[in-house]
Order: structure tokens, then C-alpha cells, then sequence
């Protein structure tokens, strides 16, 4: 690419990327879940669970940043007296492919700032005794200095994100069941509210649990439907939203041009069509084009195994929530269903055994 055309898409581009992270887009499936979280929570006793779940890539952490930021900005420079909404994001950080439960409850004292599990990063030495003091602690009373913490700081929403990673905890689901059941044990206790965040899987996890469920509220960041015909309006707006800076070739004035071709490769999903769209300008700019092409949108898809499962994911998803929702009796479908079609609902995410080509692109 000559430095010049390279000089020219860099430079609309980096005013594009510019555009899309500084500028929060509006759209039908996020506002609604908004509006249902924040009346939720308005009516939503201590000791109560709320699951937000949707398709990966949906905004659900996003939504849960903008309502930790809205209950805290009050106390913003007073967090160790009140802390209204706190939230931790599950993660592993074992060698092993598993981690411990006493790993996420430390990881939780230290998010809640609790001055004897933080590490300070300009003094070894006293990093040194907090990694020992933390490890001389056993589970249970761990459980407690956390109760303690949620209640000194008087927390009213305790939220786990991505908390369907609870799985890879060792033990497997069983473990996984056990923490969110001392969870909910401790949210009752302090008196406040659990919030759960995670894709469609959570589902999944939360079933052995009835002492959780028959206390869940269940929001859903729903992607947006072929089969819905105000679904497929606004996401019309959203390839409108999205055309707005871009340049593109041949004459093509906006994304919408590409509708079907860029539903059916991000399903209905904003974050997949975000995601599509920054690795198409990457693309473009590394074969040394400064407009933009569907062959870049092409060149730059994830591999089908990726796209098969997250459409299985979605597919599953919905289809459990539609038939939770509209069962009369949900120990029908979960349960005592006899027909082997429904068979899915009693482990909806196992994972099918199948191959796919190396390589190979939807």
C-alpha cells in the first residue's frame, strides 16, 4: 500500500473507531433490559436473585458497569464507608485449568477493598504478608469477613459477571452449585441482592439449584429476531447507526445495503456486528484499501466452528427460556418430559461432539 491511500484510511478510520467508542448507541434490546433491571431492583428484597442473561456479545456487561456507576456515583469519593453495587468478574486464574473457591471469595475481598486482601503494588514487603494472611484463611472464614464486608460497606447489590465461569471452579457443577447457594446465603444474611450475569449457559447452571431459583428474576438482553419484524426494523437502525463515517466502494451508501449478508454473520447480535465491522476495516487497511467492500466483511469472519456454536448457544437459549416461560408447569420440560425431543431442556448446553474442517469459515 503507498503511504498516501495508507495515510487516507488511516485517518478516517481512526475517526471512525473514535466515533463508535465515544458514542454510546441506543438501541431497543439494551434500553429494555435497562428499564426491566433498574424496576427490578426498585421492588427486589435482600436475600432475592437476579439473573441477567442474553447471547454473548450482547451488552450484558456493559449494562451492569453503567448500574454499578448509577448506584455508586453518590459515594464515589466515600467507597470504603457505603458501597451500594459491587461487582466482580469471574475469572481463572489457575495454571490448572480450574480454580478454587477460595480463589473467587479472595477475589471478592479484594474488588470490596477490604484492607487486609489488598495488595499494594509499591511495597512487596507488605504484599508479601497479605498473600501469606490470605492463604492461612479457610473457606469458611472467608464466608464470614465477606458477610461482614457486605454489611460494613452496606452493599445493596452484590453482582457476579460471567458468572456461567463458575462451572470451570474445581469440582465441576456440583462446586459451582455450592458457591452460588453460600452466595445467596450471604447476600440474605447482609441483606442484599444478588445479581448473576452471564450468557445463556447460566441457565443451565442454575437448574439443580431450587433453592436459588424459586428467588430468581430473569432478564434477558434479547438479540434481535429474523421472525420478528420490529426485530429486523431496529437492527436496520443499527446498520444505519453503524454506516455513519464509514466510506465505502462502488457507490454502496450505507451498511444496510449488506443487511441480510450481516444479520445472518452476527445474528441479530450487536456486539457480533461491531466486531465484524472493526475486522473489516482492519482488513481493508492490510490489503491497502481505503474504502470499504463486503469482500472485506469476507476475509475477516471467524472460523464456522466459532459461528456454529454460538448459534447453537443462542438457539438453545431461546428455546429454554421460551419453554420456561410458557410451561405451566416447568418440572414438565425440566423433568418428566417423554418425548426425547425435549430431552435437550435437562442439560441444555452440553456441548454436541462434532467436527468441523480446520480452517473453514461460514
Amino acid at each position: 500500500m503507498s503511504k498516501s491511500k495508507n495515510k487516507i484510511s488511516r485517518f478516517w478510520v481512526n475517526e471512525y473507531i473514535e466515533h463508535i467508542k465515544c458514542n454510546v448507541i441506543e438501541h431497543a434490546s439494551y434500553s429494555a433490559a435497562r428499564a426491566q433491571l433498574l424496576s427490578l431492583v426498585s421492588v427486589c428484597n435482600g436475600g432475592e436473585t437476579i439473573v441477567l442473561t442474553g447471547p454473548s456479545y450482547s451488552g450484558k456487561s456493559k449494562l451492569i458497569t453503567e448500574f454499578e456507576e448509577l448506584c455508586n456515583r453518590p459515594f464515589k469519593n466515600d467507597l470504603l464507608r457505603k458501597r451500594p453495587a459491587v461487582s466482580v468478574s469471574v475469572g481463572n486464574k489457575s495454571h490448572a485449568g480450574a480454580f478454587a473457591t477460595k480463589d473467587f471469595t479472595l477475589d471478592m475481598l479484594e474488588k470490596l477493598g477490604h484492607p487486609g486482601f489488598v495488595l499494594d503494588s509499591q511495597n512487596l514487603a507488605t504484599n508479601l504478608e497479605t498473600i501469606q494472611r490470605r492463604s492461612s484463611h479457610t473457606n469458611s472464614m472467608l464466608s464470614q469477613v465477606m458477610q461482614n464486608t457486605l454489611e460494613v460497606l452496606k452493599v445493596e447489590f452484590l453482582i457476579i459477571d460471567e458468572a456461567q465461569l463458575l462451572e470451570l471452579i474445581q469440582g465441576g457443577p456440583d462446586a459451582a452449585a455450592k458457591v452460588l447457594i453460600n452466595l445467596k446465603d450471604i447476600c440474605s444474611d447482609a441483606n442484599c441482592i444478588l445479581i448473576l450475569t452471564g450468557a445463556y449457559p447460566i441457565l443451565d447452571m442454575l437448574l439443580p439449584i431450587p433453592h436459588l431459583l424459586s428467588r430468581e428474576f430473569l432478564v434477558d438482553i434479547r438479540r434481535y429476531r429474523s421472525s420478528d419484524d420490529l426485530d429486523l426494523l431496529e437492527f436496520e437502525k443499527l446498520l444505519e447507526w453503524y454506516s455513519s463515517g464509514l466510506v465505502f466502494e462502488n457507490q454502496v451508501t450505507s451498511l444496510r445495503e449488506w443487511n441480510q449478508f450481516l444479520y445472518q454473520v452476527s445474528y441479530g447480535v450487536i456486539g457480533n456486528l461491531s466486531h465484524l465491522i472493526r475486522g473489516a476495516l482492519a482488513n481493508m487497511q492490510a490489503v491497502g484499501d481505503v474504502a470499504l467492500d463486503v469482500r472485506h466483511f469476507e476475509a475477516s469472519l471467524r472460523p464456522a466452528a466459532h459461528f456454529k456454536s454460538m448459534q447453537y448457544e443462542i438457539d438453545t437459549g431461546e428455546a429454554f427460556i421460551d419453554g420456561l416461560y410458557t410451561a405451566v408447569d416447568a418440572n414438565t420440560i425440566h423433568r418428566s418430559s417423554s418425548n426425547p425431543a425435549n430431552d435437550r431442556f435437562l442439560r441444555p448446553f452440553q456441548p454436541k461432539t462434532k467436527r468441523y474442517l480446520k480452517g473453514s469459515r461460514v
